[in-house]
């Protein structure tokens, strides 16, 4: 019992063991791929899917990427052109 006590008042006095995420990024680095969210929901609960057309949109389900089509079709074609222009230079 006086062991239990122990170790609850270490744990209040030290706080809960988190572990600390950077916020900034350090020269060279990008941010961290939790910034990322489903371009349709917002989710960033769930594992994320990058567009394989633009590779700039993330989506947690084949029923957001779809959801989301009509809005993202124009930039995709976009981006996708121009890194075919990239390549061809």
């Amino acid at each position: 019992n006086l062991t239990y006590h122990r170790s609850l008042l270490n744990m209040i006095v030290t706080g809960p063991s988190v572990k600390k995420i950077r916020t900034h990024p350090v020269e060279g680095e990008c941010f961290k791929e939790s910034m990322r969210e489903c371009s349709n929901c917002g989710s960033r609960l769930k594992t994320l899917s990058r567009c394989l057309g633009c590779k700039k949109v993330w989506y947690c389900s084949r029923d957001c990427q779809v959801a989301n089509w009509k809005e993202h079709k124009i930039e995709c074609k976009a981006a996708q052109k121009s890194q075919r222009q990239r390549k061809s230079d």
